[in-house]
């Protein structure tokens, strides 16, 4: 959830981008920036708390292995065939 949404406030594009960026988050550190028991102390957590990033590089590729071996599949792709 957004600090938006949250708030009970009217949202827009800004949600969506919030929403992408946690995303990324959890797919290259493996676990949400966010993480508390209970709905009321996530949300606290969305309005007030900084966000932490791991000190080391416990990140995960965004670029699957396959398609770095498979050369044919990286360069033969194109929107309207994927």
């Amino acid at each position: 959830m957004a600090p938006e949404v949250v708030a009970g406030k009217g949202h827009g594009k800004a949600v969506d981008w919030w929403s992408v960026g946690i995303l990324l988050y959890e797919m290259l550190c493996g676990v949400p920036p966010f993480r508390a028991r209970g709905r009321d102390k996530l949300q606290k957590q969305i309005m007030s708390a900084k966000l932490k990033l791991p000190r080391e590089s416990t990140s995960h590729s965004l670029y699957p292995p396959a398609i770095a071996r498979n050369h044919y599949l990286h360069t033969s792709c194109s929107f309207a065939h994927c």
